[in-house]
């Protein structure tokens, strides 16, 4: 029986190469395949201190606590969604599923791409391709999530977050920022109010509600304002990348109209 050219056979289905390689281009996936590479399988904390190398030691310390995020939230659910890794919740391990002979082979692919790609640039196309983003949510944990997960994930992305709506304004006065993404929900100011604020002296800055609430009457009302996107959140650790997809590509628009 054949497959078709560009997917992996793996037990319970196959799966597209390309989206594996992407995924395991990534430096810190590549760090826990290779540990979970030698020995099978490992305990979240494990695979924690494969992470923390070169951060703050210390439990407390805000480097670890967002590297934490970064693998309970991102990697772990994104390497398991690709049916890589299983993951025991209960008793905190983590179990590699694909052979290690092929897993070699993704990761000497994923490391020879990566280097393939590797070019000296020009400062100032550097600052060019920059793009600034203000993430606004009254839940800290969400802010975290996505500034780590964006700035590791896509270079270009450079992430300011805060918790109030009334700072971001406070900021959008001064500073300059490619793209907008907001929570629907939050106290004091709404996203949506948030909009037709950011609206009323900048009609054409992306702005992304990023909410796990909504109607077909807030989209409607929002796209009504002047809402460039809308992306539900989910489970799903591919949200992020969507996410991605979408900043990149209004940014785009905008810049290519200028």
């Amino acid at each position: 029986m054949t497959q078709p050219i560009g997917t992996i056979q793996l037990d319970g289905g196959s799966l597209d190469f390309p989206t594996v390689l992407e995924a395991v281009r990534n430096d810190r996936r590549r760090r826990l395949l290779f540990h979970l590479r030698q020995s099978g399988s490992a305990t979240l904390d494990e695979l924690l201190d494969v992470l923390a190398i070169g951060t703050e030691t210390s439990t407390d310390a805000p480097g670890i606590q967002r590297t934490r995020t970064t693998l309970y939230h991102c990697d772990l659910p994104k390497l398991e969604d690709l049916g890589l890794i299983e993951v025991d919740v209960i008793s905190a391990t983590v179990r590699l599923l694909v052979k290690p002979d092929l897993l070699d082979d993704w990761l000497d692919l994923a490391v020879r791409t990566d280097l393939g790609h590797q070019h000296v640039t020009d400062p100032s196309e550097t600052d060019r391709n920059e793009v600034r983003v203000l993430v606004v949510d009254d839940d800290p944990a969400v802010t975290d999530i996505l500034a780590v997960y964006l700035e590791s994930n896509y270079n270009e992305l450079s992430v300011t977050t805060t918790n109030d709506v009334e700072t971001a304004t406070e900021w959008l006065q001064t500073d300059p920022f490619d793209c907008i993404i907001s929570d629907l929900r939050m106290p004091v100011i709404s996203g949506l109010d948030f909009l037709k604020v950011v609206r009323q002296t900048d009609p054409t800055v992306p702005f992304l509600l990023f909410t796990g609430h909504g109607s077909e009457a807030v989209a409607s009302e929002a796209v009504e304002h002047g809402v460039t996107g809308y992306v539900v959140k989910s489970e799903d650790p591919n949200q992020f990348d969507d996410l991605a997809r979408q900043i990149r590509s209004t940014v785009d628009t905008v810049r290519n109209s200028e």
